[in-house]
C-alpha cells in the first residue's frame, strides 16, 4: 500500500470529522464539557487499571458509547490503525527489557482504547465548541493556537496527500531516488506551511485580530449534562475501587 493510500484510508480528514461532529444522536446532545470529562476520566481509569478483566471492560464501554453516538465502527476501527501502529512500535520492545508479555499486550490495549475515547470526543463535538472550551482553561494565545492548528493540520495533511499522489503517479523510482523525493516533499510542505501562516496572520490582523479569537457557542450546560458527568465519575471511582479493594 502506498503512503497516499494509507493517508486516505487510515487517517481522518477535515470533511469527515466535521460531518460526524454535526450528526444527531443521544451522545452528540451532551455539552462539550461533559463529553470532555467523560473521555478524560475514561482514559485516566484505563491507564490506571492493571487487572486484565477490568481493562477488557473499557473497550466494551467505548464501543457501546460509539454505537449510541451512531459512529460507524468500521471507519473508527480503520482510523485506529495509526495509534495502533505507534503503540506496537513501543510495546514490541517492552519484552526485550524485562516486561512480561501480558503487560506489554495490556499497554497496547490501553493505548488503542485511549485513542477510541479521544475519537469519541472529537467526532461528536464541533471543533469550535472544543476551542471555546479550551479558551476557558488555557491562555488566549494557546487557545488560538489550538483553533488554528485544529483547522490547518488537516489542510497540511490534504496537501501532503496530493503531493504524494503526484509523486507516485510519476512511476516507481529506485529507493535512493524515492528518499530524495520524500525529502523534497517534506521541504516543500514546510515552505508552503510557512507561507500559509504568513498569509493567515496578515488576513487576521487586517480583520482586527488583537491576540484573541472571539468564540461563541449555543451550548448550555443542563441537568442531563450534570447527571452524565456524575455518572462518568461514579463509574471511574467504582472501577478504581474494584481494582484496589476487590481484585
Amino acid at each position: 500500500m502506498s503512503l497516499a493510500s494509507f493517508i486516505e484510508r487510515y487517517l481522518p480528514s477535515t470533511p469527515m470529522v466535521e460531518y460526524f461532529s454535526t450528526r444527531r444522536s443521544f451522545y452528540h446532545a451532551f455539552h462539550s464539557a461533559s463529553k470532555l470529562v467523560f473521555s478524560l476520566s475514561m482514559i485516566l481509569v484505563t491507564v490506571y487499571l492493571k487487572s486484565a478483566l477490568l481493562i477488557a471492560l473499557m473497550p466494551l464501554t467505548a464501543l457501546l458509547v460509539m454505537l449510541s453516538a451512531r459512529l460507524p465502527l468500521r471507519t473508527v476501527m480503520s482510523w485506529s490503525l495509526t495509534p495502533f501502529l505507534f503503540a506496537v512500535a513501543l510495546c514490541v520492545l517492552l519484552p526485550l527489557i524485562g516486561y512480561p508479555l501480558l503487560d506489554a499486550f495490556l499497554i497496547l490495549v490501553k493505548a488503542v482504547v485511549a485513542a477510541w475515547f479521544m475519537f469519541l470526543l472529537v467526532l461528536t463535538t464541533p471543533m469550535t465548541h472544543l476551542a471555546r472550551l479550551a479558551s476557558k482553561f488555557l491562555p488566549s494565545w494557546l487557545a488560538d493556537t489550538f483553533v488554528l492548528a485544529s483547522r490547518y493540520f488537516f489542510l497540511i495533511f490534504d496537501e501532503a496527500q496530493r503531493m504524494v499522489k503526484a509523486m507516485n503517479s510519476r512511476g516507481n523510482p529506485p529507493l535512493k531516488r524515492k528518499v530524495t523525493l520524500v525529502a523534497n516533499v517534506m521541504a516543500s510542505l514546510f515552505l508552503k506551511g510557512y507561507e500559509r501562516a504568513e498569509r493567515v496572520y496578515v488576513a487576521m490582523t487586517s480583520r482586527g485580530y488583537r491576540g484573541k479569537i472571539p468564540l461563541t457557542s449555543p451550548e448550555r450546560f443542563r441537568l442531563r449534562d450534570a447527571l452524565f458527568v456524575a455518572t462518568s465519575l461514579a463509574f471511574s471511582l467504582v472501577m478504581v475501587y474494584v481494582e484496589v479493594l476487590v481484585i
